[in-house]
Order: C-alpha cells, then structure tokens, then sequence
C-alpha cells in the first residue's frame, strides 16, 4: 500500500542522511582532530568504532533486541572511556540493568502470557510494551562527551567543533525519524478498510478464475 511504501521510502532516506553526517564525522575525526600522542590515535579510532556502533546499534534496538553484547556490536564498544564525570562503561550499565529487569521478571513474565509479542506500530494504546535500552542515544552522549574533550584541549578548531555538532545532530535527528516511523500506530480506520477490501477481493478471487 501507499503507507507501507511511503514508510519504507522515509526510512531508506534518513538512513542514507544518517550515512552522510557518519561518513563526516569520520572524516573530521580522522583528518581534522590534531594528535598529541599515541593514546590520541587510540581514542580517534575509538570515537570511529562508535560511530559505526551507532548504526549497528539502531539496527537492534528498532528490533527491540536488548543490550550492548550483540555479535556485530559488542567489539565496536569494547574499552570506552569517557571525558564527561559519572558515566560509566556501557558494559557497566548492561549489568545495572539486567540486576533490575531480574527483579520484574516474574512481573514480566506474567505480561508476555497474556499480551502476544507484536510489532511497535500495531501495539494499540496502554498495550504492554518491552523495555528496551537505547543504545544508539548513549553513544551519542559518549561522542559528545569526545567533541567537548576536543574542545577543551584545542585539539581541532572551532569549525570543526561545529560542523561535528551538527553530525552528531544529524544522527540523533535520524534516530528520532526511525522511532517515528516505527512507533507511529496504523489508523484504526484505515486497517479497518484495509482489512475488509482484502478479505473481499480474497472471497471473490475463486469467481475471478472460473469466468
């Protein structure tokens, strides 16, 4: 239908403008951003894995699939150190997180046995929703946490500082868009319609064939 390609077209595009403000980013990071000494290496290529971390990391959690060990993520987060005070390696809150879901579990348990598991936009109001971490919203606030230490140290000029900013805000935006798109509930009218025109064309497929 209409809807579907139109989602579908939506999305195709914030994920190429999400490619566009990674590819930058990259860039600027690995030309622009002045080094010091080794470690400075080491945390440019650091800030890239997160980079990359962020991408795989929406590709999960608009699935809904929870936490930081998945295969294909897990390695691009390994060792993360960040500039701000307080926070702590996303390692650290998995643990934090999995010690609270364990308390609910049983609570949770009892949810999923009588609400099925469905898809985000065909979950009706008050429905039982999973929680889910969002991943690719803490790495951005590790590489903001990056821009500020760059800042701090001189280490790249304020032209670059800005255009980072506004990769960084690129991402985050596309971020939105996805949610958006994922979460935004099909119109009880229009399912209704919909529903009924294919089972009508469906009934009358069979006479189609005979004449």
């Amino acid at each position: 239908t209409n809807t579907a390609y139109d989602r579908y077209w939506e999305g195709r595009r914030a994920w190429s403008t999400m490619e566009v403000a990674i590819r930058t980013f990259t860039r600027l990071i690995w030309v622009n951003v002045k080094e010091k000494d080794a470690s400075d290496i080491v945390e440019k290529k650091t800030a890239i894995n997160l980079l990359l971390g962020f991408a795989i990391g929406i590709k999960h959690y608009l699935r809904e699939e929870e936490g930081s060990k998945q295969p294909d993520l897990q390695p691009l987060l390994v060792d993360i150190r960040s500039k701000l005070p307080g926070y702590e390696p996303l390692e650290d809150q998995d643990k934090a997180e999995e010690f609270r879901r364990a308390s609910l579990e049983s609570v949770n348990k009892i949810n999923m046995l009588f609400k099925p598991r469905k898809k985000p936009h065909q979950r009706e109001k008050g429905e039982y929703v999973p929680e889910n971490h969002n991943i690719p919203f803490e790495i951005s606030l590790y590489l903001s946490s990056y821009i500020q230490a760059q800042m701090e140290n001189k280490t790249a000029e304020p032209p670059i500082i800005t255009a980072m900013l506004n990769s960084l805000n690129t991402m985050v935006d596309c971020l939105t868009t996805f949610e958006r798109i994922l979460r935004s509930p099909i119109p009880i009218a229009y399912a209704t319609h919909l529903s009924q025109t294919v089972w009508v064309y469906c009934l009358t497929l069979s006479f189609q064939f005979v004449a």
